[in-house]
């Protein structure tokens, strides 16, 4: 397999784009390359699950989540006058 800089792809170079994958985060020949490989690796395919198991957990566990407490930018000092 090619990348899209020509150069040969090992198979530990496709699994390390099991997650980009997942995510929908590869342009489209990475992903036709990816898809073949894909193809041929049980274990991939286990990994591109798990990957899809944990961004649906995250999406689902977080949707309802607001922004967290706002932390002021600057603190007030206050200043005391004698008179």
């Amino acid at each position: 397999m090619s990348s899209a800089d020509g150069q040969d792809m090992d198979s530990q170079d496709m699994k390390d784009l099991a997650a980009a994958y997942a995510l929908g985060a590869l342009d489209p020949a990475e992903a036709r390359s990816f898809e073949a490989f894909l193809a041929t690796s049980p274990e991939a395919q286990r990994e591109v699950a798990e990957f899809r198991e944990v961004a649906t957990l995250l999406a689902t566990t977080t949707s309802g989540a607001g922004p967290g407490p706002s932390t002021p930018t600057t603190t007030a000092i206050p200043t005391t006058t004698t008179g």
